[in-house]
Formats: C-alpha cells, sequence, structure tokens
C-alpha cells in the first residue's frame, strides 16, 4: 500500500566537470558515487533532498565529477513510521537521480553512467559497499 503522493522534484544544483586527462585513457573506471538523503516532515509533507557527489581522486580517478542535489516532496497519505516513509519516498526519487546522472553524462557525449542499484529496505548500515563508497540517510532534518 502507497503511503506517499509523489508531488514532483526540483533540481537545486548540477555541476558537471570532464576530467580530460582521466577521459582520454578510456579504461574501465570504479566510481563510487557519494549519496546522502536529508527527510523532512511537516504537516502532511515529506520532503528529501538528495545530494549525489562523483568526484575525482588520486586513488581513484573518474572520468568526471558531477554534484547534484534534487528536492522531492511527497503529500503523506498514511502517517506510518517514520523508516517506512523513508524506504517509500527514496524508492520512488532514487530512480529519477540515476535517470538524471545518466542524462548529464550522455550530454557530456559520454557513455551513460547508471548510480547502483539500492535496496533501501536494508538497515544504513548494511549500504557500503564496492559499488557505492558512503550513503547517508538522515531521517529528519529541519533544514531543508
Amino acid at each position: 500500500m502507497s503511503n506517499l503522493i509523489f508531488k514532483g522534484y526540483v533540481v537545486k544544483e548540477s555541476s558537471f566537470i570532464l576530467n580530460s586527462s582521466v577521459a582520454k585513457n578510456k579504461q574501465q573506471y570504479v566510481i563510487n558515487p557519494k549519496l546522502e538523503f536529508n527527510i523532512n516532515v511537516a504537516n502532511d509533507i515529506l520532503k528529501v533532498l538528495a545530494t549525489v557527489k562523483i568526484e575525482n581522486a588520486q586513488d581513484k580517478p573518474t572520468p568526471f565529477d558531477i554534484t547534484l542535489k534534487a528536492l522531492s516532496e511527497f503529500k503523506i497519505k498514511n502517517m506510518v513510521n517514520i523508516d517506512l516513509l523513508r524506504i517509500e519516498a527514496c524508492e520512488t526519487f532514487y530512480p529519477f537521480l540515476r535517470s538524471m546522472i545518466a542524462n548529464i553524462t550522455v550530454n557530456a557525449n559520454m557513455n551513460p553512467y547508471y548510480l547502483p542499484y539500492i535496496d533501501f529496505k536494508k538497515p544504513v548500515e548494511s549500504k557500503k559497499d564496492s559499488a557505492i563508497d558512503n550513503i547517508v540517510i538522515r531521517p529528519i532534518d529541519e533544514n531543508i
């Protein structure tokens, strides 16, 4: 049963920087995005401010740096446990983030980069793996 109604999203910040020296090597890259989801609930509105960062590092070169911040808004139909709302909101919004990042890379005339799949039902501690360096999900953030 859906507890939320997706009202839409707005991109707050978007940047792309081509790392030409890395990109011209045409090698396999291990890209470890950093993801952060800040959740805010006020009355019957839930907001998720998502931040995606992909940054070039000496030990893990990437062909590009990307920063994307997007704010999504949901109307709460059924007030349930905040963890259930968090899971539903992140599962709903994450495909949009994946698409935005893929579109940024395609529009830069590169092969599309897709953010890895995330199972938001798993505890946050289990989200660290080889595909994703860092995921932070904050249940309540008063500042978004």
